[in-house]
């Protein structure tokens, strides 16, 4: 992800998504602040960029995450893996940490949720089965590999404390969060 290339690209990007839903930035707030309760933003990103602190510039990092609230608020399209993931957000929060970014994506390889707990960068995999399959048998060595590429890029980009490489697993009722899983 060109970090850069979103900050410049910062208002461009609210106008459109103003006028494509036709709203007002006040009113792109109030909807993410809605589908963000129960999340704790990390302003690494925000702050690492000297943008405000504000709802509109940290979802500028996580488009995946906007987009999806913003289609599914205005469009009412509904996407069970987001779904599972935003509620994992929520569940990360309530252990004690805080979101850094959503669904970081590289060339190599996505993140679904980076996250800081105290001096620590957590790199968390969501994996979910509504099925007799497991979620950690959904989770491989070709996945894990491509986790740890793309932590690497990200940790090319943001000076990083320590690192952890974490599962957060949802079997369709409940979470279950492993520390260290992916390595």
């Amino acid at each position: 992800m060109d970090f850069e290339k979103v900050v410049r690209g910062r208002d461009k990007t609210l106008s459109s998504i103003t006028r494509k839903y036709n709203i007002t930035l006040e009113e792109l707030v109030r909807v993410l602040e809605f589908y963000s309760r129960g999340i704790v933003f990390d302003w690494l990103l925000v702050d690492m960029y000297g943008l405000s602190r504000s709802l509109e510039n940290w979802f500028l990092f996580s488009q995946t995450f906007l987009r999806y609230v913003l289609q599914n608020k205005f469009e009412g399209k509904v996407n069970v893996g987001r779904e599972v993931e935003i509620r994992g957000c929520r569940y990360l929060c309530s252990l004690g940490m805080r979101i850094v970014i959503t669904n970081y994506r590289t060339k190599v390889g996505e993140i679904d949720i980076i996250c800081s707990d105290n001096n620590f960068i957590r790199f968390v995999e969501v994996r979910s089965s509504f099925s007799s399959f497991l979620p950690e048998e959904r989770l491989g060595r070709v996945k894990t590999n491509k986790i740890l590429k793309a932590s690497e890029d990200f940790t090319s980009k943001v000076s990083t404390q320590e690192v952890g490489y974490d599962a957060l697993l949802f079997d369709g009722n409940r979470f279950t969060y492993h520390r260290d899983y992916l390595v």
